[in-house]
């Protein structure tokens, strides 16, 4: 007797299996075109021009100051007036234990050359040329009317002064190329006892300033120094101990990053 093999499929299963197939099909097209695109931009270079090719894009504002009759907008409620001026590019503003107010006056030192071309690109516009100022200006509210009624020159022969602060009797300054402290009397009004040098830190440079804080307990100071340049374009081993925040005891010892 022979035998006969009857093969029997349902419409049902013959759909679902076009339909698997129409599935496989689209995702390997898909990986294919993928892996081909990888593959093209493996090996495409970007078409950049070199660098400096154009000329950098530059506006600088222009300071015009307050007139007499002007002041800065308030909220309701508020009220707004000068508390002191005429200050020689005035940085950074510090608050002694007594209301006394201190004002860092200090700038970068520009060449010759360097004020000629600001003049010429704009830029004197918005910043000041002069020399740096090199002092800290006191300034003190007597009646706390919230008018200065007394001022005078705190201390001055500094190299562009930023970061000020009092601890355990002295007066610390971060100079742009150390760290140096002076003996404080409440309401002093100058002081003309020398420095006491504690750390040397890297001065000058595109980001000059170095800022200070200390711990609660007063027992560590923090010094934050800025970066010699925007990426190290003069070289890595100028940016030694810059672009960090330095700890040092009050003695300027244990000095770290």
């Amino acid at each position: 007797m022979s035998g006969i093999l009857f093969l029997c499929s349902s419409s049902r299963n013959d759909t679902a299996m076009k339909t698997i197939s129409i599935v496989v099909q689209i995702l390997v097209f898909s990986l294919t075109a993928i892996a081909a695109i990888a593959q093209e931009d493996k090996y495409q270079q970007p078409s950049l021009p070199p660098p400096f090719a154009t000329k950098s894009s530059m506006k600088f504002s222009k300071v015009v100051g307050w007139k007499d009759d002007e002041k800065p907008r308030a909220p309701a409620g508020f009220s707004v007036s000068s508390y002191a001026a005429d200050f020689q590019n005035p940085r950074w503003i510090y608050v002694l234990p007594n209301g006394d107010v201190l004002v860092a006056e200090s700038n970068s030192n520009h060449s010759f050359f360097e004020k000629i071309g600001a003049s010429i690109i704009g830029a004197s516009k918005s910043n000041s040329m002069k020399s740096s100022a090199d002092r800290i200006t006191l300034l003190r509210d007597r009646d706390k009317n919230g008018v200065v009624d007394f001022r005078s020159t705190f201390l001055a022969g500094l190299n562009q002064p930023f970061g000020m602060l009092f601890l355990n009797d002295w007066l610390y300054v971060a100079n742009t190329d150390a760290i140096v402290r002076f003996p404080y009397k409440d309401d002093q009004t100058s002081i003309t006892a020398p420095s006491e040098k504690l750390v040397d830190l890297p001065g000058g440079a595109r980001h000059w300033t170095k800022s200070m804080i200390a711990n609660k307990e007063g027992t560590k100071i923090y010094i934050g120094v800025g970066s010699s340049s925007n990426i190290a374009e003069h070289g890595i081993e100028k940016e030694l101990l810059r672009a960090n925040i330095l700890q040092m005891s009050p003695d300027g010892k244990d000095l770290k990053v």
